[in-house]
């Protein structure tokens, strides 16, 4: 299609993959944070959407999206220590001597 010699479709698709790549950018610290499967996710997404339009806000939320995971606290993380055994939680130990 021709409008006074511009080429109104071509003009049109350069304009959405432009638009695009700017919403791609701007949801950038989210598309990371999904990425990295942050339990915050919300969080990020929140302050990307509401303060993105500043630089601040979106820097901030980049540093979110892609700080350190924390470790987890003792309460957290799982105890692998052995807890006493029970006569019943034993392996039965067979009363004839072994014919190997």
């Amino acid at each position: 299609m021709t409008n006074s010699g511009i080429n109104v479709g071509g003009a049109f698709l350069k304009s959405t993959i432009i638009s695009g790549l700017l919403v791609d950018l701007y949801m950038a610290p989210t598309i990371v944070a999904a990425l990295r499967r942050r339990p915050d996710l919300l969080h990020v997404g929140v302050v990307n959407i509401l303060t993105g339009w500043t630089i601040v806000g979106w820097i901030f939320a980049m540093f979110m999206a892609g700080g350190r995971l924390s470790e987890p606290t003792t309460a957290e993380r799982p105890s692998y220590e052995v807890g006493p055994t029970y006569p019943w939680q034993q392996e039965p130990t067979p009363p004839w001597p072994d014919q190997g």
